[in-house]
């Protein structure tokens, strides 16, 4: 709730009530206070969007806390995200070396030679596939410690690796793969 503040300003200060505040409020120096017009920020539009922008990331964090309270939906949540990650990453690939490293907007003015997938920097891709490296990590780390709560046990006596993992572990582990071979394609330094 007291993030919510932070939005709210931003709207304050977009409104047009500068002219009911008292002047030793509102000096500035170089004569900027005269491009506020009678919004309190310099960039009234500026602030809107920012309001706008934290609003989305509270709306996003209420959405994640809510989401976190079911196992089932944080594991059905991790899964989907997981093979989104994979689909981005095997775009990642086949844009560059398939399709003449190509980007979904056209030709690629940066980066040349380097996977982007759908985004503009390689950094920022290699970040968004690190992630998806976790998520793998946890699925199938999840699938080697479920002997621990008898849910393999039951299926055999002495499980090997692979069983423990069961078919869902055995495909993630390709998947990762994939985004092992996307994230040394980035050539980034993360």
């Amino acid at each position: 709730l007291i993030a919510a503040l932070v939005p709210l300003y931003g709207v304050i200060q977009a409104l047009p009530v500068a002219e009911f505040l008292p002047p030793a409020l509102l000096r500035m120096q170089d004569g900027a206070g005269a491009l506020a017009g009678s919004a309190i920020s310099l960039m009234p539009d500026a602030s809107l969007l920012a309001a706008l922008r934290m609003t989305g990331f509270l709306i996003l964090l209420g959405l994640a806390i809510a989401l976190s309270t079911r196992r089932e939906r944080v594991a059905l949540m991790t899964r989907i995200l997981f093979w989104g990650i994979v689909l981005q990453a095997a775009w990642a690939l086949a844009a560059l070396q398939l399709l003449g490293d190509i980007a979904p907007w056209g030709a690629k003015t940066a980066y040349r030679g380097v996977a982007t997938g759908t985004f503009v920097n390689r950094n920022s891709l290699a970040t968004f596939l690190g992630f998806g490296l976790i998520l793998g990590a946890v699925l199938v780390g999840r699938r080697l410690t479920a002997h621990l709560d008898g849910q393999v046990m039951r299926q055999a006596r002495n499980p090997g690796r692979f069983e423990r993992l069961g078919s869902e572990g055995v495909l993630v582990l390709p998947g990762m793969l994939v985004i092992l071979l996307a994230l040394l394609a980035t050539q980034s330094r993360l």
